[in-house]
């Protein structure tokens, strides 16, 4: 499959950073969050603590195992400033945020492609857990090829090509 972008490939908005990487959370046909990453959650403390367990046999395109470390670190990297939670950490499976402040919103904020789950990859480049993985990038082409090993079973599409920067 052939896909034309004016994007670049890793910009916020280019279809590439959904087919590789996810969120703990997505939002569903009804416009809620339901889940991706995480299997489910709750709430407590009237929304200023939150509980995500994350869904059993997940892992990074490099095959290493999605860990609760793994999301804290990556979450951390991508809001080091002006988080909406005040502290996040690993309980076992579980990603545990805790506020000042309620949350109500924060399976919603989840969702959002600000918090998509990325690692860094043995060979310096960063993986996910979605349904494509990087082949490679020349002359303006991301090449991405399903993830045989998807934790939400195989994709349809063998391979991605995505053209960049087009009008």
């Amino acid at each position: 499959m052939r896909v034309e972008s004016e994007r670049d490939a890793w910009q916020s908005g280019s279809p590439a950073r959904r087919l590789v990487f996810e969120g703990l959370t997505r939002i569903g046909s009804t416009g809620k969050a339901v889940p991706s990453l995480a299997a489910g959650w709750k709430s407590e403390d009237g929304d200023r603590r939150w509980q995500f367990q994350l869904r059993p046999g997940v892992h990074f395109h490099d095959g290493s195992a999605l860990t609760a470390g793994a999301v804290v670190a990556s979450l951390g990297h991508s809001c080091s400033a002006n988080c909406p939670w005040t502290t996040v950490r690993a309980a076992g499976a579980q990603v545990v945020f805790t506020s000042e402040i309620p949350m109500p919103d924060l399976a919603m904020l989840l969702a959002e492609e600000s918090f998509l789950v990325q690692h860094a990859s043995a060979n310096g480049g960063t993986d996910g857990t979605g349904p494509f993985k990087t082949d490679g990038f020349a002359n303006g082409v991301l090449s991405l090829s399903a993830n045989l090993d998807y934790w939400d079973s195989r994709p349809f599409v063998d391979r991605i090509e995505l053209h960049c920067r087009r009008p």
